[in-house]
């Protein structure tokens, strides 16, 4: 009987401990869910971001209007959502764990939009209004993305007193940006880049040391490593305040890039394919010469100005010829440019993600021109806590490049045939230095690169008052040049032996 009622015992025990388990596992945290919609149309508000204020709690609503914020600590608190284009609302909501709190908007169209909010150096995110900076904010769009290979196209003509030049025509090649014009004579004048709040290189090659081979005027640039399908926005800090900022690598300004995001609801897949064509239509000057007699009787066929002044020749009546090898033997071929790739962007109530894989395969006017680019990209959002939030973005690229001899280059074909013969000479067709276009287009010149981008923002609202901002980043590339030149092809120096350079 007493083991009886020790086991009795026992068992009243644990089950009065059990309400006293369960209850410890009840929820300690809240959930508000709502929908917002158009005052006006009562239709549903998609992309409408609703967010906690006071925290880093917040969500995007979907295409019928619905939100979810998870995580939030019971009790009172005030819910804001807003929308470009339409005015912002509060609503002040208690926040419980027995069930979620409802916040339903209705926003009132309106022609003043709300404040624009950049990113600041120390990686906070400020009112547009509030800063005393200069900051142009560029969002292309998915017709201009179409049209557009690199970033540097993206930004012309889409940002006051940001110039764009472009040096040459070939595939691959660098795209001179300018901020507010040059600031110096010797060196670089490159604006500073900020990928996902990290430095990235915009190196373009052909400075000395750099392992770049010459190829006249033509450079690669590290900036045409981002594939604009994968911007969602392009801040532009000018003057005085990019050096104030970010110091002496930021007097030729400042351009920071922010990649997509994903979003909360299911997978959004988005899937382009694009293709053209390039031609030159260019219509190209012929060369003249004059042909005449020297003082001893000889024939010439350089009885220049300059050599009629100086009395060395005499000009032989109608004896004016011309010849365009440009035109005679085009050195031009018809290009091509494709672009396929893919985005899923999606998530749930704590994460989100984007991931995108693009190719790009274009092929220039010469033959020797060809640009392969191949990149992949995954951006996770995180809300760990309440007040503490982080973002992951990585992206890896991969391009080949060929470039032609061209530009400022005595094998260039477009010079050699603007500075060429009158007379079509049946070995060079006229192109200077007695190279035909074939012989010009054995010299193989290549660059390889791989290259890894990681950022890893994490933000921290330590009270309603003071947030703590902390970015660990890297940028990692990997650039081969070589330069083959075969023996017994190209007649002009050295080059008849062959060469092997590799960088």
């Amino acid at each position: 009987m007493r083991r009886l009622s020790r086991q009795l015992l026992h068992l009243g025990l644990l089950a009065g401990a059990v309400p006293w388990s369960l209850g410890a596992q009840q929820p300690t945290t809240g959930t508000i869910t709502g929908r917002v919609v158009e005052a006006a149309t009562q239709r549903p508000l998609p992309d409408a971001q609703v967010s906690v204020v006071g925290t880093q709690r917040g969500a995007l609503t979907n295409e019928q209007g619905d939100y979810r914020i998870v995580g939030i600590t019971p009790g009172p608190v005030t819910v804001r959502a807003q929308r470009i284009g339409y005015a912002p609302s509060n609503q002040a909501v208690v926040v419980g764990t027995a069930g979620p709190a409802t916040a339903n908007f209705s926003l009132t169209a309106t022609a003043i939009q709300i404040d624009e909010v950049v990113v600041t150096a120390t990686g906070e995110t400020q009112r547009k209004r509030e800063s005393g900076n200069t900051v142009a904010t560029v969002t292309p769009s998915s017709e201009r993305l179409a049209a557009t290979t690199n970033i540097a196209e993206v930004l012309q003509a889409s940002a006051p007193g940001v110039y764009v030049n472009s040096p040459g025509g070939t595939q691959g090649s660098a795209n001179r940006i300018r901020i507010r014009g040059a600031s110096s004579l010797s060196l670089s004048n490159e604006p500073l880049l900020i990928v996902d709040g990290v430095r990235a290189s915009n190196q373009i090659g052909g400075v000395a040391g750099d392992g770049t081979i010459g190829v006249g005027g033509q450079t690669s640039s590290r900036l045409n490593d981002i594939n604009p399908d994968d911007i969602e926005a392009i801040e532009v800090i000018k003057g005085p305040a990019a050096a104030a900022l970010y110091g002496t690598a930021g007097a030729n300004g400042v351009i920071q890039v922010r990649t997509k995001r994903g979003r909360s609801g299911k997978g959004r897949w988005t899937v382009y394919a694009e293709g053209g064509q390039q031609r030159d239509v260019e219509d190209y000057p012929s060369n003249f010469a004059t042909v005449g007699t020297t003082p001893a009787g000889a024939r010439t066929t350089g009885c220049t100005l300059a050599a009629r002044i100086r009395r060395v020749c005499t000009p032989n009546p109608d004896s004016t010829v011309s010849h365009n090898p440009l035109e005679v033997a085009s050195p031009y071929v018809t290009g091509k440019t494709s672009s396929v790739g893919a985005s899923v962007s999606g998530g749930g109530d704590v994460a989100s993600y984007f991931v995108s894989g693009d190719y790009d395969d274009d092929e220039g006017i010469f033959e020797p021109n060809t640009f392969k680019r191949w990149s992949t990209r995954v951006n996770v959002t995180s809300q760990f806590r309440e007040n503490v939030s982080a973002q992951l973005s990585t992206s890896y690229v991969g391009s080949r490049l060929e470039f032609p001899q061209n530009d400022n280059n005595v094998l260039g074909v477009l010079g050699g045939g603007l500075l060429g013969s009158a007379f079509d000479d049946p070995v060079s067709r006229g192109y200077v230095a007695g190279q035909n276009v074939q012989d010009l287009y054995a010299i193989d010149v290549r660059e390889n690169v791989e290259r890894f981008v990681g950022s890893a923002p994490v933000v921290w609202q330590i009270t309603p008052w003071l947030t703590g901002n902390a970015t660990a980043g890297v940028d990692f590339f990997n650039r081969r040049n070589r330069q083959t030149i075969p023996p017994n092809k190209v007649n002009f120096g050295a080059l008849p032996e062959g060469q092997r350079n590799a960088n």
